[in-house]
């Protein structure tokens, strides 16, 4: 999938972030509600691929590699090499899955990847004694998981839950504080940079994006789409289900350990445990439910699993491994067996991938290299296949319904014959996206249609 188009998340961040490398405003003339450090990230991997789009792609890819290995050195540090080995497999094959758009470059694969260095450096230096370096660079990358996305903090939680718990254990209180300590001093290097940055930029519009507009629009709080996590749970089950089941086994017996003998003292491998725990917090904290959501319970489920398949005889752990990615590889055999045109529609239901791929041909195909062109008014991955720098802020479904000013700004935009757009790809009706009616004014007054493709309405000034 590295050559297919973006996806709608994947072509709005890069969007965002040539607008805002460009010399826009972030979170004013380029709004997004995620952190800085993700827009960085897409900035320096625009720069490195000399702007071509499939750099994105790669990216998802090595951050895939990542987490993979990440998660196999994490689980040998506490589990040996049999279960490092099922941990590596279990990873990578699940969240590669199509349905769960393992694919692409999204928030929860980049900060996976992240989140599961901070782990394994960790327990790493764990076993290898008080390397109070160690915990340092463990902190800085927890630290860095939560600049690319809200929900990246489960490796803070992890770690903070973990050693806290054995600060107040007598046997280990010392040892853990320093550990503590370490890490919290590492976490707030790249922390610090975020909140710089946004005094710097200013505090209220910052603020509004990164955490106002999606507790009063949608999370866990406000609006959180409990039939789409239906609609995505159909997916998500048949290829986590074994991992879950495996996983829960895992923590049962810990607790029973634990209830058995009070004086036991928590162990490295309850750190997995509490990894999944502040997992599952994350992923029920953004509320839409997405496909791609389900990616942050994958490398912690994994490890847990791997944990407890290692324990099983070869023949029984070679057929619950079967069992266990049975799914995934059907799901991806039905995906990648479909025409290339309908791999995105099967993975996710997403029918725009395939139209903002002919629409970046159609203007290619009139020689118009990086048109002037607003796409109206979600389909967010037609500004990386046209190449199109947007010129109004808000470029998914939500935020031109509910982002400050979203209507009036874009009717202004639309009727500035100077500053506006020369070209509009109308996806979404306009009363959809507009339901006052002063932006469909604005385009029977200053645009007339000049073709279509497929669904999509071109229309010109």
């Amino acid at each position: 999938m590295v050559a297919r188009p973006l996806s709608a998340d994947e072509g709005g961040y890069l969007a965002i972030a040539r607008a805002w490398a460009q010399g826009r405003a972030l979170y004013a003339d380029a709004w997004v509600d995620r952190p800085q450090g993700l827009l960085v990230l897409y900035r320096l991997v625009d720069w490195i691929s000399g702007g071509n789009p499939a750099g994105v792609r790669v990216m998802g890819l090595l951050a895939g590699c990542v987490m993979i290995v990440a998660t196999s050195i994490a689980v040998n540090a506490v589990a040996g090499q049999r279960a490092a080995a099922i941990a590596a497999v279990l990873t990578g094959l699940i969240s590669a899955c199509p349905v769960i758009e393992g694919y692409a470059a999204n928030g929860e694969l980049l900060t996976g990847a992240l989140v599961t260095a901070s782990i394994a450096t960790a327990l790493v230096a764990n076993r290898g004694g008080a390397r109070m370096g160690d915990w340092l660079v463990a902190g800085v990358l927890a630290g860095a998981s939560l600049t690319l996305k809200q929900s990246g903090f489960e490796a803070i939680v992890a770690f903070a839950g973990f050693l806290i718990v054995r600060a107040i254990t007598k046997a280990t209180r010392r040892d853990a504080v320093r550990r503590l300590v370490a890490f919290a001093v590492g976490s707030t290097i790249p922390i610090g940079g975020l909140l710089i940055h946004a005094a710097i930029i200013g505090w209220d519009r910052w603020w509004w994006a990164i955490y106002a507009y999606r507790a009063q629009t949608q999370s866990l709080w406000a609006s959180a789409d409990w039939g789409n996590l239906q609609r995505t749970a159909k997916f998500a089950a048949p290829i986590l289900a074994v991992a879950a089941i495996a996983s829960v086994v895992t923590l049962v017996r810990g607790a029973r350990r634990v209830w058995r003998r009070p004086g036991w003292v928590i162990g490295p491998q309850a750190l997995l445990g509490i990894w999944l725990g502040a997992a599952i917090i994350g992923f029920l904290s953004g509320g839409g439910f997405w496909h791609h959501y389900w990616v942050q319970l994958v490398a912690p489920l994994s490890a847990l699993a791997a944990t407890e398949l290692a324990k099983l005889r070869a023949p029984h752990r070679q057929a619950v491994l079967v069992i266990a990615l049975g799914p995934t590889l059907a799901f991806a055999v039905w995906v990648y067996t479909a025409p290339r045109t309908d791999w995105s529609q099967r993975a996710t239901g997403d029918w725009r991938a395939h139209l903002n791929e002919e629409v970046g041909l159609w203007f290619a195909h009139r020689h118009i290299g990086q048109p002037n062109l607003y796409v109206m008014c979600a389909s967010a991955g037609m500004y990386a296949s046209t190449n199109a720098i947007p010129g109004y802020p808000y470029l998914w479904f939500a935020e031109v319904r509910h982002g400050r000013y979203a209507a009036e700004r874009l009717a202004d935009y639309l009727a500035d014959d100077q500053r506006g757009p020369d070209f509009v790809a109308r996806v979404q009706s306009v009363n959809a996206c507009d339901p006052s009616g002063r932006t469909e004014k604005v385009l029977q007054r200053d645009f007339h249609q000049v073709d279509t493709v497929g669904p999509v309405v071109i229309l010109q000034r």
